[in-house]
């Protein structure tokens, strides 16, 4: 068994035998290359060299070249890839110049040029959804946001309500003459003058009012959209109703949470 450098074992192995020979050893590694200098078949060990430029720098700066050149492909164009078309795609050239007036000719660029194939996938861009389904999906998606802009105002609502409560309980105050924790009240509101809270009552009650009347508007809007989106009424040899509309009737039943009462029958007295 023999320890040594390997590049110098392939020299050694390579050169025409009973001859003292000298040459130039590149040694490139994945992440380095190394420069042996042999001169009649010693090393020089004293002019070696080292270059942090190896395998692993080639394929990261082809991998940028592609994804420059083809960006559509970004995510096609991994590293994994990159190192593979260097290993068996590529190769170094003796005379690089030489290689350029080469690749000039069209022929010999036809001849020579490896084109590949990356993967991809057969699926159809865009939905394959019916012009039905889709109106179906819009709709379903415009009674969400109407549910989540109602939920919104109701909160605001709510809150302004309470704060206009609060507001009129220090008026209380005032109108029943209990002077001392009338004005520590406006000083918590940050209030100067009892004119000051009676036109802030009167602007929040107004918004209240407001805040209430577009609660009722959308309530209104939203079922006449879910009444006009309902499915026919069948006829009267359908007795059975189809699962597509059940499944409608449900998705709609949520949207009204208060319970309608039933409507009491007349009584004919004879």
């Amino acid at each position: 068994v023999a320890y040594g450098i390997d590049s110098l074992f392939s020299f050694y192995h390579n050169k025409p035998k009973n001859l003292m020979s000298s040459g130039l050893i590149i040694s490139s590694g994945y992440q380095c290359t190394h420069i042996l200098p042999i001169l009649e078949g010693r090393l020089d060990a004293k002019n070696c060299k080292r270059i942090n430029l190896g395998g692993s720098q080639a394929a990261g700066y082809l991998q940028r070249l592609l994804q420059l050149k083809y960006p559509g492909h970004l995510a096609a164009i991994t590293l994994s890839r990159m190192e593979e078309i260097l290993h068996e795609h590529s190769y170094v050239a003796e005379d690089y110049v030489e290689e350029l007036q080469k690749w000039r000719c069209p022929d010999y660029y036809e001849n020579n040029v490896h084109k590949m194939q990356l993967p991809f996938s057969n699926k159809l861009l865009g939905s394959t959804l019916s012009s039905e389904e889709k109106q179906e999906r819009r709709q379903q998606q415009l009674r969400r946001l109407q549910e989540l802009n109602a939920r919104r105002r109701e909160e605001k609502l709510q809150l302004d309500q309470e704060r206009l409560d609060r507001l009129l309980y220090v008026q209380e105050l005032l109108e029943d003459g209990q002077m001392d924790q009338f004005h520590k009240a406006l000083v918590e509101l940050n209030m100067d003058s009892p004119e000051e809270l009676q036109s802030y009552i009167q602007k929040l009650s107004s918004a209240v009012e407001q805040a209430k009347q577009k609660i009722l508007q959308s309530e209104v809007t939203l079922e006449v959209d879910v009444v006009d989106s309902k499915p026919e009424t069948p006829d009267l040899e359908q007795l059975e109703p189809s699962l597509e509309d059940v499944e409608s009737i449900n998705d709609f039943e949520p949207l009204f949470s208060e319970e309608t009462p039933e409507v009491e029958k007349p009584v004919t007295t004879v």
